[in-house]
């Protein structure tokens, strides 16, 4: 597991961050390896959990996909 440390002032670029380094993992990484992921509280937990999956869903679904295998 690799360790990705990113500082900013909202949360919103903090979102785009991570769904950068979960959308292109690092050659070698297991696929079936959970990653884990620091948050402050349920709110924001709920908050990047939504965001994440339509960030990362499938191109051309519909806005509401899903986001699994992250522990918090």
């Amino acid at each position: 597991m690799a360790f990705h440390l990113t500082v900013a002032g909202s949360l919103e670029p903090l979102a785009d961050a991570l769904a950068e380094v979960l959308a292109s993992p690092s050659p070698g990484t297991d696929p079936f390896e959970s990653e884990l992921v620091v948050v402050p509280g349920e709110g924001v937990k709920a908050w990047l959990r939504a965001r994440l999956s339509r960030q990362l869903g499938a191109p051309g679904a519909a806005p509401n996909g899903v986001i699994a295998h992250i522990d918090h």
